[in-house]
């Protein structure tokens, strides 16, 4: 029983020991992180220090370029201050005042005469020229009618074949008021050249040559 006694102290102070053991690792883990900081603040320190004492420098010689320029100022004078009396003026030599010339009063001038202007001369008015009146007969209007017919029949398009008929009855009821003329010969042969186109109608240069040979035709038919 004393040896099982004795056994188990031992165990309890080998529990308790590993346990100090282990306190103390913890303890020593935290001490070597804080140191390990302590250092790290100390290096920072030295450089802080170190850049502080390489501007120290800069700093005097800016102290002495200030103090140098102090010295070099020019020292202030004083104005001087201004009499408190003005001195007299000189006395003002009074001249004589000379007299006015005398004045003789104008001559009077001669009057000049002037010309009455000359008043303009109105012609009489010029009467407007009367232009002659056209005085067109019963003959001229049958003859415009009958073939400004042929031109407005021609102009819309119409076969050419019919125009060329519309020509020969115009010619046909002028040459009841107007027996013999050149222009009928005219007229058949302009006749002829259109029954040639049969259906279709008139091209732009044949329609103009038409229209000319239609105003050329009522001059020399209404004589």
């Amino acid at each position: 029983m004393a040896e099982m006694e004795e056994s188990k102290s031992e165990e309890k102070k080998d529990a308790s020991l590993e346990e100090v053991i282990e306190k103390l690792k913890e303890s020593l883990s935290t001490l070597s992180t804080n140191i390990r900081d302590t250092i790290v603040y100390l290096g920072r320190l030295r450089e802080s220090v170190q850049s502080v004492m390489n501007v120290l420098p800069k700093i005097e010689a800016l102290k002495s370029l200030a103090e140098k320029l102090e010295i070099a100022k020019p020292p202030v004078t004083e104005a001087p201050t201004p009499p408190t009396e003005a001195p007299p003026a000189p006395p003002v030599e009074q001249k004589p005042v000379p007299s006015a010339p005398s004045m003789e009063p104008p001559k009077p001038e001669k009057p000049i005469s002037i010309p009455a202007p000359a008043m303009p001369t109105v012609s009489e008015p010029v009467p407007p020229k009367k232009e002659p009146t056209v005085r067109v007969d019963a003959t001229s209007y049958f003859v415009n009618e009958a073939l400004n017919e042929v031109v407005r029949v021609a102009q819309n398009g119409a076969p050419a074949e019919e125009v060329a008929k519309l020509l020969i009855n115009a010619r046909d009821k002028i040459m009841q008021k107007v027996p013999y003329s050149l222009a009928y010969h005219e007229m058949r042969s302009f006749a002829s050249k259109l029954e040639e186109l049969k259906t279709a109608p008139l091209p732009s240069g044949l329609l103009t040559e038409l229209i000319e040979k239609v105003e050329e035709w009522k001059r020399r038919l209404s004589k």
